[in-house]
């Protein structure tokens, strides 16, 4: 077996780039197991029965991602133990260092999970060359599918099994282990219930760290964005929580196998496009919701397919965290579905086990989208605004104000029921609360509180009474934004009025509408809060006025009076008849009346104007003024800082992109790269192979023609032994011919006589030899007859002890010379190989070189990105506190302003005439 070769010898280890490799079919391992004598060398197989099946009695072959599984009856003394043996179809990277890791591993580790696994470099010849192997113990038992088929009408036995294969899972993890393809074909459940794991082709184990994954595990099981980089301890979250997640499913409603499993499907429930894109898929819709107790599960698998495949948690966690499922909550992208089926479940399951609090009656829990009760002492329940219960404040603590103007303008909703909140007018109810949160509370016989969607609502921050847990009335101080005690306010500020018990204010009214409907929710910032709005202020009243101004009034009025009188008098004396005298009295009256309603009108007015009421109120309409264009100045500045938090928001999101676009074309330049090197391999391959085959046909061939000329040369040393016959030619035409160059009968092979065309001329002849030809006169026609029968006599008798075959000296040198040649092509496929290696680890190196200058561009480009976002949002921040210290400025100023415009002029009038 000289000539035979090793497939993994002429093959790198480890795990970095490989030239493609040919290896046999199924059908090639299929022929040459036909005899396990010749084929298998390993003493446990080899004169081995292999398991026949089919009308040619055929070995019968398992298919596989990598290979062809056989069954072979081991002939060692002893049990006769069933091994299967694995022969490769693909090449592998690294696959003696993986196998060699995996057998160790597995033999050091506990677990009825596993199977002993042997790799054999030199494991079975096929063609002349010996192939790898993979030998393990041969487990009998029924495949995951075919198993659950028959065990459809008893779910308690799905149910155990899903707790077995938790069971498994959690001892895989544990050893810091993962299968790399957990799927159905790789399961099997033996007679007694345990399972056992199959096909460690992508297994990882600790010795492993570091390489890339071996292969990408089935569709329908992994992650949709797992790729080579994925290799590690956690490979097998995913699949395991979709096994046990369909095993649970169908432990609890066994008719979704014939809805969901395809005849003759490689998946269980789900499949590889409903990972992609879990709220555009139908079947996870369904599936999901057939199931109300796993509905929470469901959301979670939804959630992490589209986070990163490291982002996945194990299958059998301490404790698992709760799953959020508020709508508002882009970031895990739930289908609504979904929020609302976990959401039911989670009020369900809260209401079932939260204890009954005194003096209240449970009722039915409630459904999605309604508010849960929650704990109150009789009053409005008061929550925050981030879905949590807000516990009373003590006595004299102080109670911050909401941070949200939509829950302060509708956080008074009068409640329907206990347990309900009845949406307010214009506002749409939110979606249910998370799991893990409290719902909306209020106790039986309080109000509950309406508010933003997915928030618990209670009185609201906005009503002091029911944060404190204070009796309606109460007085308590107020809280400044920045947190210290609120001063008492002056003469012309706002009084914060709590609302009476009882109470409800109506969308838009009550403490916050004023504020809230000129501010827009995004104008409260994070680190502000929003004042309420002020009560109805006291009416600004004139003061006491002096003795000048009085006396001026009085006067002035008098003299008004007067002028009338006067008038009226004269239009009297002129209507009974005397007009001669009354009409001039009644004009002066009219003329002098008028000039002293004008002058004393002004003089009026300017005191009025001047009184220190009125000069406040001129300052105080000024001040509201002033306020409104900061506000409207300080609105404008804030939406061009969101519009600005916009944009850089929208360059950090095409960073992303960017740097996307670029690994995909760089993938696929290198691919292209790749590709273009194993196509001029696979041309100096296909030349060699040519070549070889070219030289194997030809040995006979060489041989024959060796032969020949060993035969053609003795005959030319026998023919030059022999002189030309001077008895026959006589000495002047063997002089003749001697120095023409004909000296021996091997000089020359044919001689031919030219007949003379006149008397005149001599005979002639002409003597042909290898390379030359001699005319001789006088050599007659029989002379040259007896020349040509002298020279063929000599060689037949020559010919006669010729050897038949070439000598074995002669035949080695051909042996030898065909072996250097056949070296010497090897060698040149071997410089191929090598020269495609040295350029794909040269591409590989440049590819991650340029994927490190391309990440550390983007992570350079994100970092500024991102500075320049938080600067814009601490920008906004910014713009968002002065807006709403902007408007609330705007509010006193303008509350401040109204109190002054009961202050007329008639006021002032009735005032001077009453003397005050």
């Amino acid at each position: 077996m000289s000539g035979e070769g090793t497939r993994e010898g002429r093959r790198p280890a480890g795990g970095g780039p490989q030239v493609r490799e040919t290896y046999p079919t199924g059908a090639d391992y299929s022929e040459a197991l036909r005899d396990t004598t010749l084929c298998f060398a390993h003493p446990a197989v080899a004169r081995g029965q292999v398991a026949m099946g089919g009308a040619l009695r055929m070995p019968r072959v398992v298919s596989g991602n990598f290979g062809s599984v056989f069954r072979v009856t081991s002939a060692e003394p002893g049990a006769g133990r069933e091994i299967a043996v694995k022969c490769f179809t693909r090449a592998v990277p690294g696959r003696l260092r993986r196998y060699r890791a995996i057998g160790e591993a597995l033999r050091a580790a506990a677990g009825d999970w596993r199977v002993p696994v042997e790799y054999v470099p030199r494991g079975v010849l096929v063609h002349g060359t010996w192939y790898p192997v993979i030998l393990m113990e041969w487990v009998e038992g029924t495949g995951l599918i075919p198993w659950l088929e028959e065990h459809l009408d008893d779910p308690a036995a799905i149910g155990a099994l899903a707790d077995r294969f938790a069971d498994l899972v959690r001892d895989l993890e544990a050893a810091g282990f993962a299968h790399g393809d957990l799927q159905h074909g790789n399961i099997v459940v033996r007679p007694d219930g345990s399972l056992r794991l199959i096909d460690y082709d992508g297994m990882y184990v600790p010795a492993l760290a570091g390489l890339p994954a071996a292969e990408h595990g089935h569709r329908n099981y992994q992650h949709p964005a797992r790729g080579p980089r994925d290799f590690g301890p956690g490979l097998d979250r995913f699949s395991a929580h979709v096994i046990h997640l369909s095993l649970r499913a169908l432990a609890r409603a066994p008719e979704l196998w014939r809805t969901y499993h395809e005849e003759g499907g490689e998946h269980l429930l789900l499949k590889g496009d409903d990972y992609a894109d879990p709220t555009a898929s139908d079947r996870f819709a369904s599936v999901a919701c057939a199931v109300p107790e796993l509905t929470a599960d469901f959301a979670r698998l939804a959630h992490w397919c589209r986070e990163p495949v490291a982002a996945v948690a194990p299958l059998v966690p301490p404790t698992l965290p709760p799953v959020p499922c508020r709508a508002e909550e882009g970031n895990l992208r739930l289908p609504g579905w979904l929020a609302e089926g976990l959401a039911a479940q989670q009020a369900a399951r809260t209401a079932h086990e939260a204890p009954p609090q005194p003096g209240h009656t449970p009722g039915p829990p409630p459904a999605p989208g309604t508010a849960r009760p929650g704990p109150g002492s009789g009053g409005t329940a008061g929550g925050d605004t981030q879905g949590r219960t807000q516990p009373p404040a003590a006595p004299g603590e102080q109670v911050r104000p909401a941070r949200n103007s939509a829950a302060r303008g509708a956080g008074r909703g009068q409640g329907n029921s206990p347990g309900t909140t009845a949406p307010q007018p214009g506002h749409a109810p939110g979606p249910p609360p998370a799991p893990g949160t409290a719902g909306h509370g209020a106790s039986a016989g309080g109000t509950a509180g309406g508010g933003t969607p997915g928030r618990a609502q209670g009185g609201g921050r906005g009503s002091p009474a029911a944060q404190s847990g204070r009796a309606p009335g109460t007085a308590r101080s107020g809280v400044r934004p920045g947190g210290g005690r609120a001063t008492a306010p002056s003469a012309g500020a706002s009084r914060v009025s709590p609302p009476a018990a009882g109470s409800s204010a109506a969308p838009g009214t009550g403490p916050g509408s004023s504020l809230g409907a000129s501010v827009p929710q995004s104008g409260v910032g994070a680190n502000s809060y929003s004042s309420t709005s002020p009560s109805p202020s006291p009416v600004a009243a004139f003061a006491p006025l002096g003795r000048a101004d009085v006396a001026a009034v009085r006067w002035t009025l008098a003299v008004w009076a007067t002028g009338i009188a006067a008038a009226v008098g004269g239009v009297a004396v002129a209507l009974v008849g005397w007009w001669i005298l009354g009409l001039p009295v009644a004009l002066g009256a009219a003329a002098s009346l008028a000039l002293t309603y004008v002058r004393g009108t002004r003089r009026l007015r300017v005191r009025y104007r001047t009184t220190p009421e009125m000069l406040k109120a001129r300052t105080a309409e000024w001040e509201a003024e002033v306020a409104r264009v900061a506000a409207a100045d300080a609105s404008a500045r804030l939406q061009e800082a969101d519009a600005e938090v916009l944009v850089r928001k929208g360059a950090l999101g095409e960073i992303g992109v960017r740097q996307a676009a670029a690994a995909t074309a760089l993938a696929e330049r290198h691919r292209f790269e790749q590709e273009r090197v194993q196509q001029r391999l696979d041309e100096a391959l296909r030349s060699v192979e040519q070549r070889r085959t070219a030289l194997e046909g030809s040995g006979a061939r060489e041989e024959l023609e060796a032969l020949r000329r060993l035969q053609e040369r003795m005959l030319d040393d026998g023919l030059a032994r022999h002189g030309l016959p001077v008895s026959l030619l006589g000495a002047r035409l063997v002089a003749e011919l001697e120095r023409g160059g004909i000296r021996t009968a091997a000089d020359f092979t044919r001689v031919t006589s030219a007949v003379p065309t006149s008397p005149e001329l001599r005979d002639q002849a002409v003597v042909s030899g290898p390379g030359r030809s001699v005319k001789a006169d006088g050599i007659a026609p029989s002379v040259a007859r007896r020349l040509q029968s002298w020279r063929d006599g000599l060689a037949d008798d020559l010919r006669v002890r010729l050897p038949g075959a070439l000598p074995y000296d002669a035949a080695q040198e051909l042996h030898r010379r065909r072996a250097d040649r056949r070296l010497d092509l090897n060698r040149q496929a071997a410089r191929a190989r090598t020269s495609a290696l040295a350029e794909l680890e040269a591409m590989e190196d440049e590819r991650a070189a340029e994927e490190q200058r391309s990440a550390h561009a983007a992570a350079a480009d994100r970092a500024r990105a991102e500075a320049a976002l938080r600067d814009a949002e601490a920008a906004a921040a910014d713009h968002r506190a002065e807006h709403a210290a902007a408007v609330a400025r705007g509010e006193a100023a303008r509350a401040e302003a109204l109190r002054y415009r009961s202050l007329t002029y008639r006021r002032y009038l009735a005032a001077a005439l009453r003397g005050r």
